[in-house]
This record gives structure tokens, sequence and C-alpha cells, in this order.
């Protein structure tokens, strides 16, 4: 978090306070990329900013390593924990690999007909982003993934041990 001081400043935390509330809440999204950035300061504000009504999202980029451990030690609450990528078209999901295929979901999207959608791509070693993967987008029905419903889709992935 980059000055968390400012979320020490009374007027602003009472402005927040005024602007979020049960019809209309804010948002702050957060930026913790490792431990060692959660300091007494920013728990300072974080705390701050929840007690002014505000919810928060913390986002962060993938560290090799690092988030290789935090994720063998995720339990309960923390399983929340989701593979996000901000891409041109929209927010999307990585929901996880089966068989040889990549799983991704639209949360935000660009165009409002993929908000939602589900697509795959067949798995490239040597792909890091979505445009790295040579195959072409497989447009899906939303709902349905190659014949499997969405309830099947995630049990696959969650036996494979992909999500929680």
């Amino acid at each position: 978090m980059t000055l968390p001081a400012r979320f020490e400043d009374e007027d602003l935390l009472n402005v927040l306070e005024e602007h979020s509330n049960p019809r209309r809440r804010l948002y702050v999204v957060t930026q913790f990329n490792h431990p060692k950035e959660i300091t007494k300061q920013s728990i300072k504000a974080v705390d701050n900013l929840i007690k002014s009504g505000v919810i928060l999202n913390n986002q962060t980029v993938l560290l090799k390593g690092v988030k290789e451990k935090a994720k063998e030690k995720c339990n309960g609450h923390s399983k929340r924990f989701k593979y996000v990528m901000s891409h041109k078209s929209g927010k999307i999901e990585i929901l996880g690999i089966v068989n040889g295929e990549i799983y991704f979901k639209y949360h935000q999207a660009k165009k409002r007909k993929d908000l939602g959608k589900i697509f795959k791509r067949k798995v490239d070693k040597k792909a890091g982003w979505l445009d790295d993967f040579k195959h072409k987008r497989q447009k899906l029905k939303v709902g349905i993934v190659d014949g499997m419903d969405l309830i099947t889709v995630r049990e696959e992935l969650r036996k494979h041990g992909v999500v929680g």
C-alpha cells in the first residue's frame, strides 16, 4: 500500500463514511504483493477504511516462488484466492487446467455479451499471457462447456485441486 498515512486523515475518512452506505458501497482495491508489505501503518489504514464502511479487495501480481508458498498455506476464508488478469477485453479469471485445457471466465468484459462467459484454450507452456496462446479462443455457450454444465466444470476443477 502506497502512502497508508493518507487513510489517517479524519476528513477523508468522514467523506468515505458519508458516501459508503447500505444503498451504495465504496470499494477500494489495495495491492499487497508480499507479506513484508503488511506493516503496522498499512494495517491501521486498512482498519480505518473498514471502520468507514468501505469494502476492500486486494489485488496482487504473481511473483514466482512467493504466491506458490502462500497458496499452499491457504485455508478457510483465504481459499477465495483467485487468479484474475486484466486484459484489454476485460477482467478474466483463470479457473484452472483440466485435461490439457485451461479454462477462463470473464468477470468484467468490454463487450457486455462476454460478461460471465467461460472459454478455454489448449495449454501452451510457453504462454505467459492470454494473447500468447496460439490457439484461437473457443467460444462456448454461457453455462455449457463442451457439453458439461458449470457445476460439472467446477467439480472437475475441484477434483484436480484447481478450485476450492
